[in-house]
């Protein structure tokens, strides 16, 4: 098993992982901004990572607390993207329809924790799990973006007959997601490179009209 982590401030990561083995953790330092997003970061570090073992990618400020013993339990399918935190279909507002354990910048979310493996729509990617040569093949075909990766991924693998599944585990986070230009020009590239009419995250279901409201130069450059 590796976890990878990418480390924008050291002082965060080591009051989160110090407990962590060196031999299961690949630490990317960016703390110097060294990369220009999340795919860049990750190929850095594809070589040590076996095709055959489970990889956690893990924010510096998630404390995986009851993950690595439990996970030992699970399968994890090469075909299939895991989470802690994920959202379910809904009638009314999503964070309504939130399924995980996680406690959120030290507020508990309103979720519904499973008592087993659930298979929802999408995956937080605070925390997110799946199989080393799976990263690898697909790895390449994400957007180049520090926003909504576990997103893409879970649209890849949907495309390719796989399932997106919360494993009933506890985290700590310990801070919460921000929105910025970059978050809705990723939403708007999605929803055209997957042709989907609408996107699901932990943050909301979001469709060109939802973004073009929410955040209008977006969509006037991209139509």
């Amino acid at each position: 098993m590796k976890i990878v982590v990418i480390v924008n401030k050291n002082e965060i990561f080591n009051l989160c992982y110090y407990q962590i083995p060196e031999k299961n953790l690949i630490k990317i330092d960016n703390t110097k901004n060294q990369y220009e997003n999340f795919r860049d970061a990750i190929e850095s570090v594809l070589d040590y990572i076996a095709d055959n073992e489970t990889v956690i990618i893990a924010h510096q400020d998630v404390i995986l607390y009851d993950l690595l013993d439990k996970i030992e339990t699970y399968t994890i399918e090469p075909k299939n993207l895991y989470g802690v935190v994920g959202v379910g279909k809904f009638r009314k507002r999503p964070t309504e329809n939130l399924i995980g354990s996680v406690a959120n910048a030290g507020k508990n979310l309103n979720v519904t924790v499973p008592e087993k493996p659930v298979e929802v729509e999408n995956i937080d990617e605070c925390v997110l799990v799946l199989n080393g040569k799976t990263l690898k093949e697909n790895i390449f075909r994400l957007e180049r973006s520090w926003h909504l990766y576990a997103v893409e991924f879970g649209l890849l693998l949907k495309t390719n007959g796989g399932k997106i599944i919360v494993l009933p585990c506890n985290i700590i986070h310990l801070s919460s997601g921000k929105y910025d230009k970059d978050y809705y020009e990723t939403i708007s590239k999605l929803l055209e490179k997957y042709r989907v009419d609408r996107v699901w995250t932990t943050c909301g279901v979001w469709n060109r009209k939802s973004v073009r409201k929410t955040f209008p130069r977006i969509m006037r450059i991209r139509k």
